[in-house]
């Protein structure tokens, strides 16, 4: 019976632009033309060497068989490509099954945290600590945590709940809600995670997360640095001037 080596396929298939990119993995698609054959009632033998495509598709490894190379030809890069279409969709559901856990997994309870860092302190990294309401995230929100972020090996947030930034900043805030502000906070990159507290300042939950670093941005002196004494060291970080939500929001009204 008339037979065809890999090479010649290959370069059949090259040549019938089958797999434009010619990104094809052979050994991929050798498995799959055997499947299909079976399908498609055609006997083969070992296709490390070669087989028998009958009147199905005939080609000598120079002159294909038009009428039976491009019958098969046809439906197999039909079936090819329905089969790389779907393993694309599974890839991407899966990439986005994976970003979605994954900004799940950075907004920790207080317990969760609490294990985080105990567990990046036994491997010897530096875990860095700073907090806030982060209402409305801007560019100075995004310089700070990335400076914050750049003292150590790990950054977590602290996050103001909503009744702790409406005794703060008044009855008109949060503009956006604390699972809001906690999901926006951990896609950030330099943000490894995001715990929420409900008090005015953040010294309960430091005193059971322990940081190495607390760092605070503002004018603030050290020995007014709230919950320092649970920290390793206090940074002073200075703001982004002319960024603030405050005016931000006052920009949005007028």
């Amino acid at each position: 019976p008339p037979l065809a080596t890999k090479e010649s396929i290959w370069s059949g298939w090259q040549s019938e632009a089958v797999y434009e990119r010619n990104q094809l993995d052979l050994a991929a698609y050798g498995d799959f033309l055997q499947e299909l054959a079976k399908e498609s009632n055609v006997c083969l033998i070992d296709f490390s060497h070669a087989f028998p495509l009958e009147d199905v598709w005939y080609y000598d490894g120079l002159h294909p068989n038009e009428k039976g190379y491009e019958r098969f030809a046809d439906m197999a890069e039909a079936a090819w490509r329905i089969k790389e279409r779907e393993k694309g969709k599974d890839r991407m559901n899966d990439r986005e099954e994976r970003k979605r856990e994954l900004m799940k997994q950075r907004v920790f309870t207080w317990e969760e945290a609490e294990a985080q860092i105990a567990a990046w302190k036994a491997r010897g990294e530096i875990v860095v600590f700073t907090n806030g309401c982060f209402d409305m995230l801007h560019r100075g929100h995004i310089t700070y945590l990335a400076q914050a972020a750049s003292l150590g090996d790990h950054l977590i947030v602290g996050l103001n709940s909503d009744a702790s930034v409406k005794r703060l900043k008044g009855e008109s805030r949060p503009v956006n809600g604390e699972n809001d502000r906690a999901l926006m906070l951990s896609a950030l990159r330099s943000v490894d995670g995001v715990v929420i507290f409900g008090e005015d300042t953040p010294t309960e939950l430091l005193s059971h997360l322990k940081p190495d670093i607390l760092v605070k941005g503002g004018d603030y002196k050290v020995e007014e640095v709230a919950g320092r004494e649970y920290a390793g060291r206090v940074e002073i970080l200075s703001f982004v001037d002319g960024y603030s939500t405050t005016k931000l929001i006052e920009r949005i009204r007028t």
